[in-house]
């Protein structure tokens, strides 16, 4: 019994990793306290299927660890949208997605809807135009 129960639990255990992913989002309108930071985790971890959520207000992102099998990136932005807040997918180190996703069809930024604010690097525009 107690050797079916080991295996139960490790079985558990490895399905939550095999289906485990993560994603990273641009938030706007900007995050400008601890409260906006807490009412986008508490939108996102009412997502059935979502593990982990973290802020992060200097670089304006929120981080999802979620479980593919559950929850889909579509679930994450109709949370946000009922939140009254748009995710944008991010790359690594926050910035936009691509050239087009941070402003204009040629890639120009539009700051003014916060896409491409990264603190941690500087402009993430200035980094798409080299």
């Amino acid at each position: 019994m107690k050797k079916f129960i080991l295996s139960l639990v490790l079985f558990a255990g490895f399905a939550v990793v095999a289906g485990a992913q993560e994603v990273t989002y641009s938030v706007s309108p900007k995050m400008n306290c601890g409260g906006c930071a807490a009412r986008v985790k508490k939108a996102l971890t009412a997502v059935k299927g979502v593990n982990e959520v973290v802020t992060d207000l200097e670089k304006q992102t929120v981080t999802v660890k979620y479980d593919e099998k559950v929850a889909k990136k579509e679930d994450f932005v109709k949370a946000m949208a009922d939140a009254k807040y748009t995710i944008t997918e991010a790359k690594q180190g926050g910035c936009c997605k691509d050239k087009a996703a941070a402003g204009d069809a040629k890639g120009h930024c539009n700051k003014a809807q916060g896409h491409c604010n990264n603190a941690a690097k500087k402009d993430c525009c200035e980094e798409q135009k080299k």
